[in-house]
């Protein structure tokens, strides 16, 4: 879609209220232990009453073994985690009536899952395996996942490289595997068949209730994947991307991920990019680009390197052999010290703060001064590299697809990335907490916030909003958060005031909670979608304590402890909370989101 044409769209151009959810979180009563495809159908009433027009799901990529849905063994495949046993017809539910605790146990479900899937599979007619051959040549992309699949398995889920098999995909690869394990190679390929077939029909019924669908795209994919191992040619396996050091990491982040090689892909026209998103669209109307900078440049990190200080950002100019030598400088002196990095012959770069290495100020101010320079020197150049390098591939996004892009451009996003998204008019993302003026720093009025974005009160990636409030703000930034985002409440309030009423205790959780949606819901961006657990503020669901034991993820820690939270209600139950569904539609449809 043309993201310039959003605002005049008769569908995605109104403003819109959603909810998020990790899929797995949610559970029906026609669930088995975790939230699956027939979840999203069972939510329409909810979304319905509550004036919610907008459901937003994490990525729902085939994980293996592993707990994060960024981290995924294809960039296409459906995890069976998420395959609805009702849809599929077999009869098998929840093995206790009462959710008792707030975890699953991924790899215990899909094994559970997979053995009663097996045991119908194994009942079906052969001519089903036409039916799934139709479906392997329509989508190329599963040739090689369902060999990589079966050789994974058979690995105990090592990484490729480790592999005692052929470790190479090709036609004669693909032939072998379908013969010696033809019951496996179609059971894998029936999975994916089941998949595509309930989410694809899941996305026509909530089209008929006007309500939109909003998948995630991660952009970066696992070493240990069917992508990557089938063509690597399109990643520097000798690079891992990350993130640069922060306020959050000295060292930075290192997230094991091969970068891509954007130059590859660009000679195929993107071809990869085009398969996928075509793909995702059998689900999706809207789609969000994870961590989108990547697609301008990427914070690389060389498989040798101690820790994520020492990457760069790549692609870059670099500094050349001639630059020290016009400063009369000899590079090798300076890598010894460990202030720079070869990349090839001829070529270096900077260290991310090298200025902090031992011996740096043992060289004279002319010296340091040079090395300064040199650093500095192709900044620009770079920078406008990169914004050419990243328009280039969101305008050939754009052409692939129909369903609206929206970008996550969080964090230490340069100006060149905002700058270039606003000229597109693409949708980017607005965290309440850390909308702030770039002047003075104070929080930005809800009318003032950009129109092509969507604004939310945390991320899976964040503590809830109440977490926030409560334990993370700190003595005068607390008070400035009240006086900002409760300071008008005695002269307005989203609905008005009766003549006599009393106000209500802005001291009482429930109601600061209440002012953080309210203020949400009404500022000026065309979407404003939460967290299902920040909007969980009245009833017996309401979560109004220990809110760190609702929280999705936290970077940077293990990944067995985050990804498996579950909500210890089902969304019948939600349903059923005409409290909240009621007030929810009530912010909502004072704030000019409720869409008919």
């Amino acid at each position: 879609m043309n993201s310039s044409l959003i605002l005049n769209h008769p569908q995605y151009g109104a403003r819109r209220a959603g909810v998020c959810i990790p899929l797995w979180s949610l559970l029906s009563e026609k669930s088995f232990e975790c939230g699956d495809i027939y979840s999203l159908r069972a939510s329409i009433p909810w979304l319905k009453q509550s004036g919610l027009s907008i459901l937003q799901i994490l990525p729902l990529n085939d994980c293996g073994i592993g707990q994060s849905p960024y981290s995924s063994l294809s960039s296409f495949a459906i995890d069976p985690l998420y395959i609805s046993l009702h849809l599929a017809g077999i009869s098998v539910y929840s093995r206790k009536k009462r959710i008792a605790t707030h975890k699953i146990n991924k790899n215990k479900i899909t094994k559970l899952k997979l053995d009663l899937l097996r045991e119908k599979f194994l009942k079906e007619d052969e001519s089903l395996y036409l039916t799934l051959d139709s479906f392997i040549l329509t989508n190329t992309w599963l040739r090689p996942y369902l060999c990589f699949r079966i050789l994974y398995n058979l690995n105990d889920a090592k990484h490729w490289n480790q592999w005692t098999e052929e470790s190479k995909f090709n036609d004669k690869l693909y032939d072998s595997i379908k013969m010696n394990y033809k019951d496996e190679f179609y059971f894998l390929a029936w999975l994916q068949y089941l998949a595509f077939s309930q989410l694809k029909e899941t996305k026509h019924l909530f089209e008929k209730e006007g309500i939109l669908l909003k998948g995630d795209m991660p952009i970066l994919t696992s070493s240990n994947s069917s992508d990557v191992w089938a063509s690597p040619e399109f990643f520097r396996l000798d690079l891992q991307a990350g993130a640069p050091p922060d306020a959050f990491s000295d060292l930075g982040q290192n997230w094991g991920f091969p970068v891509l090689d954007w130059k590859a892909l660009d000679k195929v026209d993107y071809k990869p990019w085009k398969e996928r998103l075509q793909y995702q669209e059998n689900f999706f109307h809207l789609y969000r680009i994870d961590h989108v900078i990547g697609m301008y440049r990427i914070w690389a990190i060389p498989l040798e390197a101690k820790n994520a200080r020492y990457g760069y950002f790549y692609p870059q100019k670099s500094v050349h052999l001639k630059d020290f030598e016009a400063e009369e400088l000899i590079p090798d002196e300076f890598l010894n010290k460990g202030f720079l990095h070869k990349m090839e012959e001829g070529r270096y770069y900077f260290h991310w703060d090298f200025h902090k290495e031992p011996g740096f100020y043992d060289y004279s101010q002319e010296i340091q001064e040079k090395l300064f320079k040199l650093s500095f020197q192709n900044l620009k150049e770079d920078e406008s590299y990169w914004r050419e390098a990243g328009d280039k591939v969101l305008s050939k996004f754009t052409t692939f697809t129909k369903m609206l892009p929206c970008a996550e451009d969080l964090g230490s996003v340069p100006g060149f990335v905002r700058e270039s998204l606003q000229e597109k008019e693409m949708l980017g993302i607005d965290v309440i907490r850390w909308t702030r003026s770039l002047e003075n720093g104070s929080y930005i009025p809800f009318d003032k916030y950009r129109t092509n974005a969507v604004a939310t009160l945390s991320t899976h990636d964040t503590s809830l909003a109440m977490d926030w409030w409560t334990n993370e703000l700190k003595n005068g930034e607390k008070a400035y958060a009240e006086s900002f985002f409760l300071k008008e409440a005695e002269a307005e309030t989203i609905e008005p005031k009766k003549e006599g009423s009393k106000l209500k205790n802005l001291n009482d959780p429930t109601e600061i909670h209440r002012k953080l949606l309210e203020f949400s819901f009404r500022t000026s961006s065309l979407y404003c979608i939460h967290l299902l657990q920040d909007l969980l503020f009245l009833g017996d669901i309401a979560i109004k304590e220990d809110f760190a034991a609702h929280k999705i993820n936290t970077p940077g820690t293990d990944e067995s402890k985050n990804w498996n939270y579950r909500f210890n209600f089902t969304i019948e139950e939600l349903t059923y909370n005409q409290i909240l569904s009621s007030e929810l539609n009530k912010m909502i449809s004072i704030s000019k989101r409720l869409y008919k």
